[in-house]
């Protein structure tokens, strides 16, 4: 089984507060978290892995290639 992170642990491990994943959940965008219990959130390992290599870039005009291709 994969290992689980708290919504604490992700948001420092990314430097990014426990809001913005709030926020990434509600709106969207943010990694695939787990719900374990009414109040409770978590974050699997493969679906941080996933959500970094999604957002990776080899240079800035790949990035601005998906950019492009994203918006059109």
């Amino acid at each position: 089984m994969s290992p689980i992170y708290s919504e604490k642990e992700v948001a420092e491990h990314y430097g990014i507060s426990a809001r913005t994943l709030k926020r990434w959940r509600e709106e969207g965008g943010g990694p695939e978290y787990v719900r374990l219990g009414r109040r409770r959130i978590a974050y699997t390992d493969a679906a941080l892995a996933a959500w970094t290599a999604a957002r990776s870039h080899a240079h800035r005009a790949a990035e601005m290639a998906k950019e492009t291709a994203d918006s059109g």
